[in-house]
């Protein structure tokens, strides 16, 4: 598994792995309402793995979120725990 470390010195350190930080990613921007542009996704890959894009091909193919932007679809909103959950 991919692990990141966070904090500071007057921090405890935290170690989250790679599944904690792809559900954080897919609800926060899940909340935004106009959606991402997922180019702008794919030219920021510092912040996201594979297995994030991973997990949001699954989601697409699903009907979940949409093909263009990081955002709901109705169905992905009607069924939103089960959307949120791919990245978990």
């Amino acid at each position: 598994r991919d692990l990141q470390v966070r904090g500071s010195r007057k921090s405890k350190m935290c170690i989250r792995d790679r599944d904690e930080i792809d559900l954080d990613l897919a609800m926060n921007f899940l909340r935004i309402k106009e959606g991402v542009s997922l180019e702008d996704l794919k030219k920021n890959t510092y912040l996201f793995s594979d297995s994030f894009f991973n997990k949001l091909d699954i989601a697409v193919r699903k009907g979940l979120i949409e093909k263009d932007r990081f955002k709901a679809t109705d169905r992905g909103y009607k069924f939103l725990n089960d959307t949120v959950n791919i990245f978990s």
